[in-house]
């Protein structure tokens, strides 16, 4: 089955990204493949050693002298015109774990100072479909990393969007799973008798979608884009918790991890988007109805924002 690859060309010099869960799966790749395009990457991670080998990874795989450094991972030639090695300074590590506020204030705290202006924004990391767990606030453990945390994020990191306006974007990084999501308004922590790891997840990404078109409805005067992604169904660390004979049978219907980033890198790259919009394949698609109630839409952010203690 083809799969959909980004054919958009363009550079990123002189942008900042910010990519958060940069030290594996699509996270990796769309932190290489931005700074392929000249971009400056805060790889985002909550654990360092694991970032240290990302990066490395991405060195090894990218920087001037490779045999491969301009072929490898490269759809067509007229992309590889706008492809050039990566340089050590564009890769930046920074501490953040989206499933603690502490960690995530103090993430906003360093890069404030050292940074005037946010180009892009990736809220890409999270977990998925696993057992109970809380975060460190004590949120149910899929909501609190995939959407509390990077809400809080989000709005930390605003002041420095805001500079890089008109075109900075933020792009959150659901799952076409967010179409059988439903918004648990009484209780987005689950903390009923009824939770299962698969309603909390799909919840979870119906909650990323509707942040994506809250976020476009509240900044679009400002020049602030926001839109939410479907990756594909992506071969990663997020399956390791499922029987080894699902994983194999299921592999060859899988996008390998530099296909999961390649709508990310769409929506990075395209010189015109929905705001607010949902996309998949490098194309916009439809979405949970649920998504576009913006009635639902301002609850959901009422009930952040008191979530993470901004109201």
């Amino acid at each position: 089955m083809p799969k959909a690859l980004c054919l958009l060309t363009g550079r990123l010099d002189g942008k900042l990204a910010i990519v958060t869960g940069a030290n594996s799966g699509i996270g990796k790749e769309t932190t290489a493949e931005l700074a392929r395009r000249g971009a400056k990457v805060i790889m985002a991670c909550r654990n360092k050693e694991r970032a240290e080998m990302a990066r490395k990874w991405i060195l090894d795989c990218y920087t001037e002298g490779q045999p491969d450094v301009l072929t490898r991972n490269v759809p067509n030639e007229t992309v590889k015109q706008c492809i050039t090695p990566v340089k050590p300074g564009q890769l930046v590590i920074e501490e953040l774990d989206t499933a603690s506020f502490a960690s995530i204030k103090a993430f906003a705290e360093r890069v404030l100072a050292s940074e005037q202006r946010i180009d892009f924004l990736i809220n890409n990391a999270g977990v998925m479909a696993c057992p109970y767990g809380e975060t460190a606030d004590g949120l149910e453990l899929q909501i609190g990393t995939n959407h509390f945390g990077h809400f809080l994020l989000t709005e930390l990191l605003m002041p420095a969007i805001k500079r890089a306006a008109p075109g900075s974007r933020i792009i959150c990084v659901s799952s076409v799973a967010h179409k059988r999501g439903r918004i648990n308004t009484s209780d987005m922590n689950l903390r009923d008798k009824n939770y299962g790891r698969w309603k909390a997840y799909t919840q979870s990404k119906l909650a990323n979608v509707i942040h994506a078109r809250q976020l476009a409805l509240r900044h679009k005067d400002e020049g602030i884009v926001a839109v939410s992604v479907h990756p594909g169904v992506v071969s990663t660390d997020l399956w390791k918790g499922y029987m080894a004979a699902f994983r194999t049978l299921s592999r060859p219907f899988m996008k390998n991890e530099w296909e999961g980033a390649q709508t990310t890198l769409y929506t990075v790259l395209a010189p015109e988007l929905e705001n607010g919009g949902y996309y998949a394949d490098c194309a916009p698609a439809s979405t949970n109805p649920k998504a576009k109630d913006d009635a639902l839409g301002a609850q959901v952010w009422e009930i952040s924002r008191k979530t993470v203690g901004l109201a």
